[in-house]
């Protein structure tokens, strides 16, 4: 508690290469405190302040983001990556990633990159009827259809 009787929040966060101190102030705390728990993984926006004679900086977070509002937010684009094939399987498939994204519209754009076997490759902006929403679009649901690695939140 603050001298002006508002509550903050000091906590670590820590990620696979180390760990920083964050300081949430009383504005930030009270909108972010239900998001801010252990074990959670989230996105920090802040700025760094360090402290004279400190060996670290404190982090002093402005905006916490759960991985949804960070990918609806953050992302610009979706990217669905094909190699070209010119059978009945391909046009299933096709028709597959359609029914998934109209499943999730929204106002994101999606594009599709096909490439043939010589690595002659083009970029295809779907129409505006295919765009998602990038919040609840699940990337496995995509990959089921074009395998691993096919599908790109671009920003």
């Amino acid at each position: 508690v603050q001298k002006n009787g508002k509550r903050w929040a000091m906590f670590q966060l820590e990620d696979f290469t180390g760990q920083c101190k964050c300081i949430l102030w009383s504005e930030q705390y009270a909108q972010f405190k239900d998001q801010v728990v252990d074990d959670s993984v989230l996105l920090f926006e802040g700025k760094v302040e360090w402290r004279d004679g400190g060996t670290a900086g404190d982090v002093i977070v402005s905006k916490v983001l759960t991985i949804d509002d960070a990918k609806k937010e953050m992302t610009r684009s979706l990217l669905l990556r094909m190699p070209y094939a010119d059978d009945a399987e391909s046009l299933r498939k096709l028709e597959s990633i359609g029914a998934v994204l109209k499943r999730n519209k929204g106002s994101t754009p999606v594009f599709l990159s096909v490439r043939d076997p010589q690595g002659k490759q083009v970029k295809l902006k779907l129409g505006d009827s295919f765009q998602v929403n990038a919040a609840n679009l699940r990337a496995e649901d995509l990959e089921m259809i074009l395998g691993p690695g096919s599908v790109v939140f671009t920003r």
